[in-house]
């Protein structure tokens, strides 16, 4: 392997259960609104589909449970889940240990990109609720990839909305 395919010339971010301790939020915000639509999850339940998509949770749990009977389409259980994922982020989402240090000491330094299997309006909601939202010079949401994580899409978008190649990014994940 040659060093000029080891030099880094930007980092990405993921940003739940990295930047910020969403992942609870995410747990909290399912188990009550599955719980409301009759589909009864607990936190290890929750673990099982972590790092997902939310339309791709849904799909998970329709799968899962094919005696759950849930009338709402898919669609409307993912705008109620956000809904209550942004207002508990806003009330009380706070930064993971020494994240937002070590994104603002490598602003200097790196382009920084932020790639997320969250859609676009928690990502934006997480971001001002930690004063980052100007840290990022991509914001890239898995949202509209063909494919979600565990797949490299958004990252692979995020590298090249940079315009830097992959190869030359490094990438921070939790999971």
């Amino acid at each position: 392997m040659s060093s000029s395919t080891l030099s880094i010339h930007a980092v990405l971010f993921d940003l739940d259960g990295l930047l910020i301790d969403s992942e609870p939020i995410w747990q909290e915000s399912e188990i009550q609104v599955f719980g409301e639509l009759g589909l009864f999850l607990d936190r290890k339940k929750c673990m099982q589909t972590m790092g997902l998509r939310l339309d791709e949770v849904v799909r998970y749990w329709r799968q899962q449970q094919p005696d759950w009977r849930c009338r709402e389409s898919d669609d409307t259980i993912v705008a109620r889940v956000l809904k209550e994922v942004k207002r508990r982020i806003l009330e009380s989402g706070e930064p993971m240990p020494g994240a937002i240090s070590l994104v603002q000491r490598l602003q200097e330094k790196l382009p920084l990109g932020l790639a997320s299997s969250s859609y676009m309006e928690i990502i934006e909601c997480a971001l001002q609720r930690m004063n980052l939202s100007d840290a990022f010079q991509v914001v890239h949401s898995a949202q509209h990839e063909e494919r979600g994580k565990p797949a490299p899409d958004v990252y692979l978008s995020a590298a090249k909305s940079l315009n830097i190649a992959p190869n030359h990014c490094l990438v921070i994940e939790d999971s």
